[in-house]
């Protein structure tokens, strides 16, 4: 159930990030508690990465053939930069984005309020700091190395496994467009006994 999927993620998340709200603001989202009805629509599948700011760094600038890449030239990263997760800035802005009826062919609409949005991709995830600040949104790290295998699963659920691998720290959320949410993590008992390198749970939600 939901306690047994949080109980799960607070205790193999890193010590430090158990210890602050953002992944139970995270996950509050990403089950649709609160999600409004004036923006939050059908909720779409999304990519959802929380990362100490080192470990994003190192991995994204500090090694070769490695690329960040935004794929609507910065617009969500814009919106959401200096406001925290709890805000009713980024509730919107998150909202709109995974509102699958507010996009055609999974683009902004061209007649969305907003012009800066018309007509660009809505792909790539949320990358927020262990506090909450966002890092990155609507993004893609390019050149992340495939070691580990998900079979018949989308592009962001690969992206979320390669996020949890290379990210030390980091805690990869993956939403489906069939209400499944994935947690992945790195297994801190990795190689003991036989223990998988990377652990991953999976619960329906009901939005």
């Amino acid at each position: 159930d939901a306690g047994e999927f949080r109980q799960n993620v607070f205790d193999n998340s890193s010590p430090a990030l158990s210890k602050v709200k953002t992944l139970t603001i995270v996950m509050d989202m990403l089950f649709g508690i609160n999600r409004s009805p004036e923006f939050g629509g059908r909720f779409g599948g999304c990519l959802f990465v929380v990362v100490p700011s080192r470990s994003f760094n190192r991995a994204v600038y500090d090694q070769a053939g490695r690329t960040l890449r935004t794929c609507d030239n910065n617009y969500m990263t814009d919106r959401v930069k200096n406001v925290g997760l709890e805000s009713a800035v980024f509730k919107k802005a998150f909202e709109q984005f995974t509102n699958h009826d507010l996009d055609t062919n999974d683009k902004w609409p061209q007649d969305f309020e907003d012009e800066k949005a018309r007509g660009k991709p809505k792909d790539g995830g949320f990358f927020v700091t262990r506090s909450g600040k966002p890092i990155k949104a609507a993004a893609k790290i390019l050149g992340l190395p495939s070691r580990f295998k998900w079979p018949n699963v989308g592009t962001k659920h690969e992206a979320a496994l390669a996020c949890a691998a290379e990210l030390p720290g980091s805690v990869a959320f993956v939403k489906s467009e069939s209400g499944w949410l994935s947690c992945i993590v790195r297994n801190p008992n990795a190689g003991l006994g036989g223990e998988p390198a990377v652990l991953c749970w999976k619960i329906q939600c009901s939005v």
